[in-house]
């Protein structure tokens, strides 16, 4: 008896059990056993893997051979799912986001390698190519936009350019969009002569139809003559939504001239400019009973439709006067605001008169500005009235 087992039989009465050398070795066996299928169970689940990647990258080529992409433009596909989406390959093909965000480290990555601007401009178009072989050109409306990357020629977009306490604000339309940054045409309205310089600050904010209001802030990246000026913004790091439900409604009472646009198609809409060059038929006279930087309600005496669009006018300076706050100085002698409405509900009323219920189909970005600007104007005053009862 060992001494360890003496000890404990002496102060306990039980023995140690003491395993025999065919014992100890039927455990290492076993251990060895264990060991050897733990290690065959990893190797199986390693090669399991490396054959759903395998297929994976088999269906990826797949894809983007049935798509027509040349040699070229597979290993460009390749080296960009490679280091962004390794895992999901297919997404690069079939998902218009994982493109753009896979296009945009690609070109990050060119340009912090110091690429010469030729270099950048055959990447971008090769880019492009892929795109359009891929479907990928195209956010549907009312889908919701994750890059600059997805925005559409005619696109009008509000841009502020700060200079110092005080910024100037224009309009300009996109022209058109390349992986290089988005190319927008001169000031239409707002700033008469402006003049952008390379790496120039701005901010920028747009209204997507039947989606939502979006802003960004980028730089400029040059500006050309070709022939005639043109601008060229970089593409957002990021891309901030408001949807339209998001903007705060006041209640006013408003005299407002209703037109109904005689348009038959929708894209008519977006491509305009201007919501005075509409063409419209019949007048209707109402009052706006509420406001926001989404839409409106009005009481009419005539019928409309849900679907409808019309031309309503605003007149921010008697709301201004109505709430007796000073008139801002961009609102102050200047004509009526208009927009285009689509109608979304019609409710009858006693009289005969009806409530409609209208999203803000196409407006300035601008007018929308001092629209909500009016809106926190009248909330601000509410609140210091509630609180000066209290």
């Amino acid at each position: 008896m060992s001494t360890t087992s003496y000890i404990l039989y002496a102060t306990t009465g039980f023995s140690a059990f003491e395993p025999t050398r065919m014992q100890w070795a039927l455990v290492i066996i076993g251990l060895i056993v264990l060991g050897i299928a733990l290690l065959l169970e990893i190797i199986r689940a390693q090669v399991a893997r490396r054959r759903r990647a395998d297929d994976l990258w088999r269906d990826f080529e797949e894809v983007a051979i049935e798509r027509g992409l040349s040699a070229t433009e597979l290993n460009i596909c390749r080296e960009m799912a490679r280091d962004t989406v390794p895992n999901r390959p297919l997404r690069l093909l079939t998902s218009k986001d994982v493109f753009d965000e896979c296009a945009g480290k690609r070109m990050t990555a060119l340009r912090s390698s110091g690429a010469t601007d030729e270099e950048l401009e055959s990447a971008s178009d090769a880019l492009g190519d892929i795109r359009r072989r891929l479907g990928l050109t195209f956010v549907p409306f009312g889908r919701r936009l994750h890059s600059t990357r997805g925005l559409q020629p005619e696109q009008k977009l509000t841009i502020e350019l700060k200079k110092g306490a005080s910024g100037t604000r224009f309009v300009a339309a996109v022209l058109d969009v390349t992986d290089l940054g988005i190319l927008i045409s001169p000031p239409e309205s707002g700033a008469g002569q402006v003049t952008l310089e390379p790496g120039q600050d701005v901010a920028v904010a747009f209204w997507r139809g039947d989606d939502a209001r979006y802003s960004f802030r980028t730089k400029v990246l040059k500006s050309f003559h070709s022939p005639k000026l043109a601008i060229v913004l970089g593409h957002a790091q990021r891309l901030e939504r408001t949807q339209a439900r998001t903007f705060y409604r006041v209640r006013v009472s408003l005299p407002t001239k209703v037109a109904e646009l005689a348009l038959k198609d929708p894209e008519e809409l977006e491509r305009a400019s201007d919501v005075r060059l509409l063409p419209s038929s019949g007048h209707l006279q109402g009052t706006i009973g509420s406001l926001s930087g989404g839409g409106a309600s009005m009481v009419l005496k005539s019928r409309v439709n849900v679907d409808d669009l019309l031309r309503v006018e605003i007149d921010l300076a008697r709301a201004y006067a109505d709430i007796e706050k000073a008139v801002p100085e961009d609102v102050t002698g200047t004509e009526n605001l208009e927009a285009a409405c689509k109608v979304v509900s019609v409710s009858a009323l006693p009289g005969p008169r009806y409530l409609v219920r209208a999203s803000f189909a196409l407006i300035n970005e601008t007018d929308r500005d001092k629209i909500v600007r009016f809106v926190n104007v009248k909330e601000q005053k509410l609140a210091k009235e509630d609180s000066d009862e209290d």
